[in-house]
């Protein structure tokens, strides 16, 4: 169905951006920290992994840097999480409708 492959290229696109722009913006050492960046500097620095450049950057951070770039983490979580379920109901659409045999 046109419809359905419309949407997943539209939500596609739409997260593309997300990543790249999301709804904060951070310029941290004349440099602008995407969405994409912050995450990857929290897992791999925080939570999961023990990239130690970025560890460094975080425990660099002043006070308030390091709540605002947080802030662009979590709030790029959730616009993740909002496009998975969006493509999840996408899915439901197609399985409860039969479209795959078509």
């Amino acid at each position: 169905d046109n419809f359905i492959k419309n949407e997943l290229i539209e939500i596609r696109k739409l997260w593309l951006n997300e990543k790249k722009v999301g709804g904060i913006k951070l310029i941290y050492n004349d440099k602008k920290l995407s969405p994409e960046e912050t995450t990857n500097y929290w897992i791999n620095g925080f939570y999961f992994h023990n990239d130690m450049n970025k560890m460094s950057l975080l425990n660099n951070l002043l006070c308030h840097e390091k709540i605002i770039l947080r802030a662009i983490f979590l709030d790029h979580l959730i616009q993740a999480t909002k496009y998975v379920f969006a493509v999840g109901d996408i899915l439901k659409k197609v399985l409860n409708e039969n479209m795959f045999l078509e």
